[in-house]
């Protein structure tokens, strides 16, 4: 009897369904604001390169909405940034768990003061400060900061987290008893079948074929109901979404299922996203499809190198064999976190079908995605370490001879409509580059609208060095050109007494902003950046003496150009 308790006792322990289970405390947090909670985006809703971390809370389309401590604990770090979260609190709790708020307009006044402390003490406006326990405790419900845009945000909004296991692994808030209204089921707009070797085919051909939904008497269909003919290897993706009441973003969804013959053959659910798996979202996705239309159909096979978690119900990676005559029926059920399913059912019919004739002569280098690969060529060189595919193909390499707007070279490197998943290491030649300006030489990569973006580089070995993160064309820019800046709202002798804050312009079309520098009166001061909108501001404070004072800003690019104004302000 014992001998079962125990063995009782260690299944409830370490199964993870009861462990998971009991982390998920309904009571133990509340609200991080005091007004109801809208979303305008879900917990591992699909996003660039990466799984949403948490949920996107509504603030009516203003900043400087009151923002809580969902639980006590105590501020453990705090983040200042230009991209990501912007301004950022994370607070540890006693139940091991953390809470993240992001995009944040300012602190508290106390965490403000504090962290202004901080700036000047290392003269900069971006900070990553880990915080020692008992330095800033706070309490369920207490104000901690207002609501803001900063950082990558698209508009004003809350971005709140819950994580476990040291902060490493997001966790769905909404499994925490947060109440949002919402009585809507997913929609389902797009059905994908996919041919998964080369003899598979689908209505007679090698390709995959994308069917519009439509719904006849609130049930969802493609194709009239009408089989679709397919033989062999074959899997399915789904172009889906939620809407939860009161609101029309369009945010993801909970769980997905896919039958055949109501057998359960795949399932996903979103219950916790380790940022150390976030970019394999690249392999989920029918990443092709998305570059051409901006669209992410989440595919229903498992490709060889993707390993998320989130799959919980699989059968031969996702991939049915249809081999007979049969008539079979495929369904798949789309479900929110708030128990509201949608399903969509259609018919395919097995079919012996004639061979097709398929070139099988495959362009460019074999890489084996479980292998290291290493190409050398005059113009450039290409090293990727194992496993920076998510599956084996086919891709070239090569030196296209056609020319960038600064007169060099365009390298092709694979095809920028295959994901790459770990970041290689891609050498240019220099040698036909001045030596007087390769410290002003950059990587650039080409995107769609042929313009060019930024990749950074150094130059090593007489050759220019970068770290590139996925495949499409390359070349060379240089950048002689110092930055743009210029005041917003002041001038050299403008009386600024009253003003709240004094603003500059500042970009730099070439390289790109690296840093900026301001002193009042000679001495530092703090200076804010908006990166979305070029706009560098003071807010003014009692740094600014009555009278005369002398501003000064100095910017800095990406290749060591700079540009500074001086400007006598009158306050």
């Amino acid at each position: 009897m014992k001998n079962m308790l125990l063995a009782v006792l260690a299944f409830l322990l370490f199964n993870p369904v009861f462990s998971q289970s009991q982390q998920w405390d309904k009571n133990y947090f509340k609200s991080p604001v005091d007004f109801e909670i809208l979303l305008s985006g879900t917990f591992s809703e699909l996003r660039s390169d990466h799984f949403h971390g948490g949920i996107d809370i509504k603030t009516c389309g203003v900043q400087g909405k009151k923002i809580k401590a969902a639980a006590d604990g105590y501020v453990s770090r705090i983040k200042i940034s230009t991209g990501g979260y912007g301004k950022a609190i994370y607070i540890n709790h006693p139940n091991g768990l953390m809470t993240v708020y992001g995009h944040l307009k300012c602190f508290s006044p106390s965490i403000e003061k504090y962290v202004k402390e901080q700036q000047y003490k290392k003269e900069s406006f971006t900070l990553d400060l880990k915080i020692p326990e008992n330095t800033l405790n706070v309490k369920q419900g207490q104000l901690i900061a207002y609501s803001g845009n900063t950082g990558s945000s698209g508009g004003p909004h809350l971005h709140f987290e819950i994580r476990r296991k040291d902060g490493a692994i997001p966790v769905n808030p909404m499994h925490y008893g947060f109440l949002i209204s919402d009585k809507r089921k997913p929609n389902i707009d797009l059905i994908a079948i996919y041919p998964n070797n080369d003899l598979a085919q689908v209505n007679n051909s090698p390709d995959n074929i994308y069917l519009k939904t439509k719904t006849v008497n609130d049930k969802y269909i493609i194709n009239n109901n009408k089989p679709i003919s397919v033989y062999g290897d074959i899997s399915f993706g789904i172009y889906c979404y939620d809407r939860q009441s009161k609101t029309r973003n369009k945010n993801g969804v909970y769980a997905i299922d896919l039958f055949v013959d109501d057998s359960l053959i795949y399932s996903t659910s979103m219950d916790e996203m380790p940022f150390s798996k976030t970019r394999y979202i690249n392999s989920l996705i029918d990443y092709k499809y998305y570059k051409k239309n901006k669209k992410r159909i989440q595919r229903s096979c498992i490709d060889p190198n993707n390993h998320l978690d989130i799959y919980k119900t699989v059968k031969n990676n996702g991939i049915y064999s249809f081999t007979d005559t049969l008539t079979h029926i495929i369904k798949y059920v789309v479900k929110d976190i708030d128990g509201n399913n949608s399903y969509i059912e259609f018919p395919v019919k097995g079919e012996n079908f004639t061979k097709i004739h398929r070139c099988n002569a495959k362009k460019g280098s074999f890489i084996d995605h479980s292998k290291a690969f290493f190409i050398n060529d005059t113009a450039f060189s290409c090293n990727m370490p194992s496993n920076s595919l998510y599956k084996s193909e086919h891709l070239n390499f090569y030196n296209t001879h056609n020319k960038s707007t600064c007169g060099y070279d365009i390298i092709q490197l694979g095809d920028e409509n295959i994901p790459c998943h770990k970041s290689f290491t891609l050498t240019l030649n220099i040698d036909s580059i001045p030596a007087d300006i390769q410290d002003k030489i950059y990587a650039v990569y080409i995107l769609d609208t042929n313009k060019e973006a930024y990749a950074g580089g150094k130059i090593k070995d007489g050759k220019l060095e970068l770290r590139a993160r996925k495949f499409g064309q390359y070349s060379i820019a240089i950048d002689t050109i110092p930055p743009f800046i210029q005041g917003r709202n002041v001038h050299n002798g403008k009386d600024i007494k009253g003003y709240k804050a004094i603003r500059f312009d500042i970009n730099d079309k070439e390289s790109g902003i690296k840093s900026y520098n301001a002193k009042l009166n000679g001495n530092w001061v703090l200076m804010e950046y908006e990166s979305k909108t070029g706009i560098l501001f003071y807010n003014t404070d009692n740094r600014m003496k009555n009278g005369k004072n002398i501003f000064e800003v100095e910017v800095e690019d990406m290749k060591g150009n700079t540009s500074s104004v001086k400007y006598e302000l009158i306050y």
